[in-house]
């Protein structure tokens, strides 16, 4: 009698496991997601994936030496520890034993210091990252003919070794970021070693969990917290608002990040869908960027004209209270580009001999919340003496003019600085990317030339934080008589998802965590 109650029990059991009801599901998560972008990607490379929404997907195809962890403190990834000494200017990272690529084949210290030889490359090769690395010995030069390698060693396999010209105190930082340094074979090519792995199907990414990458790790590894739970996220691109939310409403999509503008407040304030909000630290913002080199921009006055006809406030009344106006250049910072004065504006452009003012045409992605800020912005341009002309390209398009300005008068570009200190970021923003080795453009679109850069080489250079301070803050205002760039706004995310999904949620530094979403209940295939 007992023995025959035991089989019943077990298989109860079993055909409760099969049916998806036992613990197991529960605790190994697995199923899949489907995830509805605008547009698609400009690039998969770590090295010119300007977009902040980017970083989630990178950080499920690649992993870096270190990695933040929930409350952005910086833990190790491929490297399981690293020393500082001879006072900051020696880097030591120890890489751990067994990493393999996705290829299956190990990874080794020689491919990271091909990961920081990547960014280097020179002319229109070179990283936009470059200069967030300056502090690497020789990368001042590097590139050029006759120049200096750089400060890289590896002594052996599982070690790596950077030597830098000054100390860099937020270099750790930089490279936690799911970008800029990944491994990198003999062959120059990009080695995928994270937790998913990126297949393509028609207009859809699909990132399909790596069981072999968690399995490898031991149970003390900080990185088991990164190995996802999803078995399968798919990314649609090329969705327009409408057939998004009529996805999301149907169940054929389950997530949206970033939330269509055009149903934005209409999905955070329904309770049929979850949806979470976010700033990131430092935050995302937007900036109106001005060609120097093309007229009528290249003049000074005229660039003036158009700061002074910007009216930030009408960014939060037509898009909602998520975008906050800004006017300094550094959150640290209390340099200010001018505030909104049509007539001084027109004033300025007749200084620059444009007696009807000018005609602006701004590169920007189309569909998307940036589309919807540059329209609010538009009429008050228009009172200031600016005919804002919009070019609205694919996203893939427009990252790619933020980087190559080829034939672009203007644009706006969405930015979040690789480090909380200001001096930092306008480095990565200013910074000559060709550095000695010649100009090779950066987002900026702002040839500043060897004082400007010589500024910021000292403010990097400088570890008393009241000097380092103080050197920002010429830069800042070198920039307030030039502006090259406008600040606009500070944005907040958001996602909206279907009930199905939990832990779905924002990090501080990299946007949405992908890989802590769960799914409950039947998936839907679209």
């Amino acid at each position: 009698m007992h023995r025959r109650l035991g089989l019943a029990a077990a298989a109860i059991a079993l055909l409760l496991q099969l049916a998806g009801c036992g613990p197991r599901a529960a605790d190994d998560g697995g199923g899949a997601i489907t995830i509805a972008l605008r547009d698609s990607f400009a690039t998969f490379d770590p090295a010119f994936a300007l977009d902040p929404e980017q970083a989630p997907y990178l950080r499920l195809v690649y992993e870096g030496l270190v990695a933040f962890d929930d409350s952005s403190r910086v833990v190790p990834a491929c490297a399981q520890a690293w020393q500082v000494s001879d006072e900051g200017r020696t880097i030591r990272f120890e890489i751990r034993q067994g990493l393999v690529a996705a290829d299956g084949k190990p990874v080794t210290a020689d491919d990271f210091k091909r990961g920081f030889q990547r960014l280097f490359r020179p002319g229109s090769l070179r990283s936009p990252g470059a200069p967030q690395f300056a502090a690497i010995e020789g990368a001042l030069s590097n590139g050029r003919r006759g120049g200096s390698p750089l400060g890289i060693d590896v002594p052996d396999a599982r070690t790596l070794v950077l030597r830098l010209a000054w100390p860099d105190p937020y270099l750790i930082e930089k490279l936690a970021q799911p970008r800029y340094v990944v491994p990198v074979g003999e062959d120059g090519e990009l080695r995928p070693n994270g937790p998913y792995r990126l297949g393509r199907e028609a207009s859809t990414y699909v990132f399909t969990r790596d069981p072999s990458w968690r399995a490898r790790l031991s149970p003390d590894d900080p990185r088991s917290a990164r190995a996802g739970v999803l078995d399968t996220i798919r990314v649609l691109t090329g969705i327009p608002a409408r057939r998004a939310l009529l996805g999301l409403e149907s169940g054929r999509i389950d997530l949206l990040c970033p939330v269509p503008t055009e149903y934005r407040e209409r999905l955070l304030r329904s309770g049929t869908f979850g949806h979470v909000e976010a700033e990131r630290n430092p935050p995302i913002g937007w900036w109106l960027v001005l060609n120097c080199e093309l007229a009528p921009l290249a003049r000074r006055d005229a660039r003036r004209g158009v700061a002074l006809s910007v009216h930030r406030p009408r960014l939060p009344e037509e898009l909602g209270d998520w975008i906050e106006p800004r006017r300094n250049f550094a959150d640290d910072g209390d340099a200010l580009a001018p505030g909104y004065d049509p007539g001084q504006a027109r004033l300025a452009f007749e200084t620059a001999r444009y007696f009807t003012g000018v005609r602006a045409g701004v590169t920007v992605p189309r569909g998307g919340a940036l589309a919807r800020g540059l329209d609010a912005l538009a009429p008050a341009m228009a009172r200031g003496g600016v005919q804002v002309d919009p070019i609205p390209v694919a996203r893939a398009q427009a990252e790619r003019a933020w980087i190559t300005r080829r034939g672009t008068t203007a644009a706006l570009v969405a930015w979040q600085a690789a480090s909380a200190d200001g001096m930092d970021d306008l480095a990565a923003r200013l910074l000559n990317r060709g550095l000695e080795s010649g100009w090779a453009g950066n987002w900026s679109w702002y040839r500043p030339g060897p004082t400007l850069d010589s500024l910021l080489l000292r403010g990097l250079r400088e570890p008393d934080p009241v000097s380092r301070a103080a050197v920002r803050d010429r830069v800042a205002e070198l920039l307030e008589s030039d502006l090259p760039f406008i600040p606009l706004a500070r944005v907040r995310e958001a996602v909206a998802y279907r009930k199905t999904l939990s832990n779905v949620g924002f990090h501080p530094r990299d946007g949405l965590v992908l890989g802590a979403i769960r799914r409950h209940g039947s998936a839907t295939t679209p």
